[in-house]
């Protein structure tokens, strides 16, 4: 499992790794057509002219080469169709069998956002499993949308050309549990960020999500000169040495893959970017520490307040569940991906292996009832 999942505890908080609202003026959200359809928006502006291209994820490693599903261009509107009936591989009619849930994604590529063709003008959305898409279904593609899928798809992505994502053949769980996170944090038939997850019981980072869609659209919505001062900004000039092949970003999609790789690079210069003229609105208010993006889950964990909570190992799962040891209580907690506790079972004993969890650990360490504190999901 390659997603990277930070965790810390201190006192009643634990990170680990969406009711919407936000504004975007003079947009009015189309109407889902009778076939797969969607609009693609640089700013206020509809993308004329652009490239759409709808993806299947690789299947042959790490930002291995997805499978193009359908490929045409937005019209003068921005708004574009994918009828599922001339996909070069009709996967939503697969009702069982391997590609049925493959995860699917759409990429826009150029066009004219308003003042010219910008070829640096790469975004995404995630849409989901494969057998989900109908022809109601609706892809509003915008900074927001390609925010959402560079937090939750980076480690998937090819660091040289993030429209590119894949993962190792069978290890399913990660690439699914992303496209959901990608999910929780914009709807993707609005093109806004959420205010909560789908579920009602996370809490999405609204307003640095819209901060940085407004650093994208310096350059969707401006010069040459923006898009090489972006750039230049989000590229990390260590990134070799910390294991990363990036290069200087060339497009908006690399900028966003790689201000979610390293959140705490040039974060005052990426913030300057944003006025109180940036389309996505409401911002946040002054320069972040980083720009790490976190989800806020109600947990419900017990004994929050009392100076004997003593949750300091943690550990997760081949299904991307947090085990959470809790000393003070002499058990277990487990938490999905969602945020959500595991169905619990009488508690195990006092003294039970928390720092023998393993990826194979098996299940039958249950959990006991969880009560109420925070957790938050580090993307």
């Amino acid at each position: 499992m390659r997603r990277m999942i930070s965790l810390l505890v201190s006192g009643v908080v634990f990170v680990a790794a969406g009711c919407s609202s936000g504004v975007l003026n003079n947009v009015t959200v189309q109407t889902p057509a009778a076939s797969p359809g969607g609009r693609v928006h640089g700013g206020q502006n509809p993308v004329t002219g652009a490239t759409i291209q709808v993806w299947e994820v690789g299947t042959t490693g790490y930002g291995s080469a997805p499978t193009q599903l359908y490929s045409t261009t937005t019209d003068s509107n921005g708004n574009f169709n994918f009828p599922i009936a001339s996909w070069s591989s009709n996967c939503t009619n697969v009702n069982s069998g391997s590609n049925s849930s493959a995860p699917v994604y759409v990429t826009s590529s150029g066009g004219d956002p308003g003042s010219g063709t910008n070829s640096a003008v790469v975004l995404m959305a995630a849409l989901g499993p494969c057998n989900s898409i109908t022809t109601s279904t609706f892809a509003f593609i915008d900074e927001v949308t390609t925010v959402a899928a560079a937090y939750a798809l980076g480690p998937f992505m090819n660091p040289a050309n993030p429209t590119q994502i894949g993962y190792p053949s069978g290890q399913t769980q990660g690439i699914q549990d992303a496209f959901t996170t990608a999910g929780d944090l914009v709807s993707v038939s609005t093109g806004l960020a959420n205010a909560l997850t789908p579920n009602g019981n996370g809490s999405v980072p609204q307003l640095e999500i819209n901060t940085l869609a407004d650093i994208l659209a310096y350059c969707v919505n401006g010069s040459a000169a923006n898009c090489t001062t972006l750039g230049n900004d989000a590229f990390n000039t260590s990134g070799s040495s910390l294991g990363t092949s990036f290069a200087t970003p060339t497009n908006t999609l690399m900028v966003a893959e790689q201000i979610a790789a390293y959140p705490g690079n040039n974060v005052s210069e990426l913030y300057s970017l944003v006025s109180s003229q940036s389309p996505f609105q409401s911002t946040l208010t002054s320069a972040p520490n980083d720009w790490t993006v976190a989800v806020q889950y109600a947990a419900n964990l017990s004994d929050t307040a009392s100076s004997t909570n003593k949750r300091s190992e943690l550990a997760v799962d081949g299904s991307d569940r947090v085990w959470i040891a809790n000393f003070s209580q002499n058990n277990v907690e487990i938490i999905n991906n969602q945020g959500v506790p595991a169905a619990f079972s009488p508690r195990c004993a006092r003294f039970c292996p928390f720092r023998e969890l393993t990826p194979s650990t098996s299940v039958n360490l249950k959990l006991t009832p969880l009560q109420s504190a925070s957790i938050l999901a580090l993307l």
